[in-house]
Parts: C-alpha cells; structure tokens; sequence
C-alpha cells in the first residue's frame, strides 16, 4: 500500500522447480482498509492463494489489522521490511543467509533479482513503470554493518546520481509496483522453505556466496537480464 494514494497487487504462481509467473499485476486507486480489503478478497477468491504477504508498516499494518479482524482464516503474512532477514534455500544450491543482508527489505529484492537472472519469473504484460522503479533501485554495502548488503532508502532515490534504464518514467517517489513484486517473490520463497525441507533438508544444500558484478541492482544492459512476458 503506498502513500501516493495506491495499492499495488501481484499474483505469483510458482512450481516446485522454482518457475514462477505472475498472473496478475495491476494498480488500485486507494488506499483505505476497506476498499483495499474488498479488492483483495476479491482476488483472494479468484486465486485462492496460499499466502498473503503485506508490508506491515503504515498503511498497510492498518489495513491488514482490520483485514485480519474481519477474517480471521485468512492467511496473511505482514513484512516489516526493516527487520532481520531469513536464511533462504532457494534454486541450483543458491543459499541467501541471513548474515549477507541489512534487513528484509534488500533479501527480497535479491529474491526477485535472481528470478530475472535465471529466467524463472514471467510477466504477464510489458510494464515500463514497474521496470523503471526495479532499474533504479541500487544495493551498497553498508560499513557500519560489517558489509551487509542493504539497497538505498526511498527517500533517497529522487536526490540519487543512479539513474533509471528507461527515461522518462518517476521511478523516485514510492516504487510500489516494485515492492508488490518482491513482497510476492518473499513470500513464494518462504512457502518453498518447507518443500526443500521436506525433500531433503536444508543441510544438503551448497553454498553459493553472493558476489553481485554491479552498484545497480536490475540495470538490464549491465547484467543481460531480460524481462521476459507474455503477449
């Protein structure tokens, strides 16, 4: 939910293989709990999803509060993105500890950035405000914090020097359409947790030490990631 005056919504289906689509992606002009809620429930009943993630934070703590008091059975997941991250078994023995990552904020960007890098993530429709908003999002390395990785504040990003790899676009307020991706990337990875366990336990999995090549995150020219949809 952003302050801008929108909610943002993404549907991701995913396989045991990791292979992800997302089936819906869409804006709604509102913020208030209850138009919100009744969207979502909306959605809720044409997807039946297994988890619900929301940013528990400002608006969206309010809305999943009252969401939560009106349907208990709801399975709702809140996020405060400043928290501790999560050690994550994820594809191909691709392990992200929670001792490479400031918070969950940047783990779940780095989830979904490695979904572009391998091609497991399809898009329903081309959207050039949401790749603006993912390529203008940087990481660094935070000095205070022993060199965890962490991505640069909100705020930060309209007096930033890095630059968006589609002009033209306001990827500097609120990038809402983003966090909607990665919240949903989030919360696929925590449902497979149990599935890698129960396969073969995450004691099996190799490591493979994070080195990212870049300062952007999704500079697509930079990396060679293609955001691959579907027409």
């Amino acid at each position: 939910m952003g302050r801008s005056g929108k909610t943002a919504f993404n549907v991701l289906y995913g396989d045991s293989a990791w292979n992800t689509e997302v089936l819906k992606m869409e804006d709604y002009s509102s913020i208030s709990a209850p138009d919100v809620e009744r969207h979502m429930l909306g959605l809720y009943g044409d997807f039946n999803p297994d988890l619900i993630v929301i940013e528990w934070n400002g608006p969206g703590g309010v809305m999943m509060e009252y969401a939560l008091k009106n349907n208990q059975n709801l399975p709702m997941y809140g996020v405060l993105p400043e928290n501790p991250p999560f050690t994550l078994y994820l594809w191909n023995n691709l392990v992200l500890h929670e001792r490479e990552f400031l918070n969950i904020r940047a783990q779940q960007y780095f989830i979904l950035r490695y979904l572009f890098r391998d091609n497991r993530i399809v898009l329903p429709h081309e959207d050039p405000e949401l790749f603006a908003q993912l390529t203008g999002t940087y990481w660094e390395s935070d000095k205070t914090r022993s060199d965890k990785i962490r991505l640069i504040a909100k705020k930060s990003m309209r007096f930033s020097s890095h630059v968006s790899e589609l002009e033209g676009y306001d990827f500097s307020r609120s990038p809402d359409k983003a966090d909607a991706l990665a919240l949903a990337s989030l919360g696929y990875a925590l449902l497979m947790q149990e599935i890698i366990s129960d396969a073969q336990g995450p004691t099996q999995q190799e490591e493979e030490i994070i080195d990212p090549l870049i300062d952007g995150m999704f500079a697509v020219g930079a990396t060679d990631i293609e955001f691959e949809y579907e027409h």
